[in-house]
């Protein structure tokens, strides 16, 4: 046998004692709509009630009232209830407009929160629904995507309609536009499961159009999906993807001589979860004494690197210091720059010797001195 306990309240006063049971709930009404729902105030106390008072009815997200907790509205009762068996409670019919918010909430009934009835406890007064009632959203939103892949920094643009769910048309079908509300974009990393929601508003015709760009931080695989925008997700209807190159070293350095080649090295990754595709790159800048050509492949897997070559033939001395401007670039990517400093060296040989050479020579011979 398991163990249990109980309150039981002894008293010799004769006062009233008012609570709420048998909530009625509606299925499912729509958000921004009006409904109905009941409940039953009684005085369970050993003597009638001595002062009128007020009902306040609630949506609270919790059994308990919850600071954003939602007023949905008050009554004032006036009179005694009696505390005789079949005269001690009535039914209140209360006649709600919802607010526009979508979701579970608990009805939550207040009795007497300005305290004017003398009662034996208030502990009951303030009772919450034995289900949560669920308010639906009254109309739904379809959202896509012309494009599959942009570049970091591009914008996407966004489009869809939004249908009554509220109103069905002669078929019993859900085809009738929403017109001129407000609807959610929720936009999804796949990678991190961030979210970043915009919104918009209908037209006449339940037809919206937005636009979202994509911070300079932000790739990969997106999941986009438009709801009320009370929800703060909805299923996913459509995905695209930010592309991204990144080159690891955005400088280097060669000192080449005159006549000869000399290489570098540049590291190429793509962090999205597609291919890139397309792989180039743009020699800006080269002087005329200089050939330069780039070794690269034109694909990074998803997730993959490679290694581009820069080779750099010097043909004369004529220009011994040139920066010259490597552009990568790839489909649905923007270009990446970086710079190659090349130093040409003269292949002439040069005397650099500051002390005094001192010797004696004989006319007609040779000698040789060490410097």
């Amino acid at each position: 046998m398991s163990s249990a306990s109980a309150s039981i309240l002894v008293t010799d006063e004769a006062k009233s004692d008012l609570t709420v049971s048998d909530f009625e709930l509606p299925y499912s009404p729509y958000a921004g709509t009006t409904t109905e729902l009941s409940y039953v105030v009684s005085n369970q106390g050993t003597a009638p009630t001595n002062a009128g008072w007020l009902e306040k009815v609630w949506l609270s997200k919790t059994r308990t009232l919850a600071d954003d907790a939602i007023l949905l509205t008050t009554y004032s009762h006036t009179g005694a209830l009696s505390n005789e068996p079949g005269q001690n409670s009535y039914t209140r019919f209360a006649e709600v407009n919802l607010p526009q918010i979508v979701g579970s909430y608990w009805v939550v009934v207040e009795i007497d929160p300005e305290g004017a009835v003398d009662e034996l406890i208030k502990v009951n007064n303030t009772v919450a629904s034995t289900s949560e009632l669920f308010i639906a959203s009254p109309y739904f939103v379809n959202v896509q995507t012309d494009v599959d892949k942009v570049s970091v920094g591009d914008s996407v643009p966004l489009y869809g309609t939004a249908y009554r769910n509220d109103v069905l048309d002669a078929n019993g079908g859900k085809t009738i536009p929403a017109a001129n509300v407000d609807v959610a974009i929720h936009i999804i990393a796949k990678s991190s499961g961030i979210v970043r929601t915009i919104s918009a508003t209908t037209d006449a015709n339940g037809q919206w159009t937005a636009v979202w760009k994509p911070y300079v931080n932000e790739y990969g695989t997106f999941d986009v999906s438009a709801t009320h925008p009370a929800l703060t997700s909805g299923t996913r209807q459509d995905s695209f993807t930010v592309m991204k190159l990144v080159v690891d070293d955005s400088s280097q350095y060669v000192n080449v001589l005159d006549g000869a080649s000399k290489s570098a090295s540049f590291v190429l990754s793509n962090p999205t979860d597609k291919p890139l595709t397309g792989l180039t790159c743009e020699i800006v800048d080269a002087p005329e004494n200089l050939e330069v050509s780039v070794n690269l492949a034109p694909t990074i897997a998803g997730g993959g690197k490679q290694t581009a070559t820069a080779t750099v033939h010097a043909l004369d001395d004529s220009i011994r210091r040139s920066l010259i401007t490597l552009r990568f670039s790839a489909d649905s990517v923007r270009p990446v720059d970086v710079t190659l400093e090349v130093v040409v060296a003269p292949l002439t040989p040069s005397v650099d010797y500051s002390a005094a050479l001192n010797a004696g020579i004989v006319p007609g011979t040779q000698k040789t001195l060490k410097l």
